[in-house]
């Protein structure tokens, strides 16, 4: 009979501990419980890069190519994540299409970040989703560096635009304090031409995913078709004209 009633002990306690597991999990997992049950959709989101449209210190905006579907981005303070490997938050993307439907541009604005500290994240649904890659917010005060860029435009554009891809990795590579990069225009050679995205958002992708690209049209984006520029771009939001200005007078200050 005590040998008996041990073994039932013993199997209650592991059991319990076998709940309790499972429970943690459970509320570990909760915070993206939308994102992992959605639809996988028909390809991972590529052409990734970063911007911003609200506070630098608190917030960062994610923007990607996708395939229609509904899609998230993942995400966790990176101190946290090394720690226990978890994504403790999730944002929707919000999906534009341009360039005739052939086009599927999203973006998705994370908030209520800390300052000055690096994140992991991920973009996807259900079971397809990207490499971890990584932004970090912007500092509550003090000095910083950024790139200035303009004009990228092309004469082959396979040839020109992977060698400008080179050119920004080599620089953030020699410069990794870099907060971010302002692009001047002309972007691209013609805005309704899905190839000259295609091309410049695949070469932008390995360092504006990882430090925000802040953009403003030139002359090539403009004439045909604007809307296209703003929906590329996602700078289309309310308020955000007012506050990119506030950025611009802000960097042009830090030269005088």
């Amino acid at each position: 009979m005590f040998k008996e009633k041990r073994h039932l002990k013993m199997a209650v306690m592991i059991a319990a501990v076998i709940c309790a597991a499972l429970v943690t999990a459970g509320c570990a997992d909760a915070a993206t419980n939308e994102a992992n049950a959605a639809s996988t959709p028909k390809t991972k989101a590529s052409q990734i890069t970063l911007s911003w449209s609200g506070d630098t210190k608190t917030t960062q905006d994610v923007n990607w190519k996708g395939s229609g579907s509904t899609m998230y981005v993942k995400y966790a303070a990176a101190k946290n994540y090394d720690q226990d490997g978890k994504w403790t938050s999730f944002t929707k993307g919000k999906k534009t299409t341009t360039l005739e439907g052939h086009y599927c541009r999203y973006s998705a604005r994370i908030t209520k970040l800390t300052a000055d500290t690096k994140y992991y994240y991920i973009i996807g649904a259900g079971s397809k989703w990207t490499a971890k890659r990584t932004f970090t917010t912007g500092i509550e005060s003090g000095d910083f560096s950024f790139m200035s860029l303009g004009d990228v435009q092309f004469v082959d554009r396979n040839e020109d635009y992977a060698a400008w891809g080179d050119d920004i990795a080599a620089a953030y590579k020699r410069e990794p304090g870099i907060k971010f990069s302002l692009m001047t225009g002309d972007l691209i050679n013609v805005s309704t031409e899905i190839r000259d995205w295609n091309a410049f958002f695949n070469n932008a992708m390995p360092v504006f995913s990882r430090i925000p690209m802040m953009t403003t049209s030139g002359n090539h984006e403009t004439p045909v078709v604007p809307s296209v520029y703003l929906k590329m771009m996602r700078t289309g939001r309310r308020g955000l004209k007012r506050k990119y200005i506030r950025l611009i007078t802000e960097t042009v200050i830090l030269f005088r």
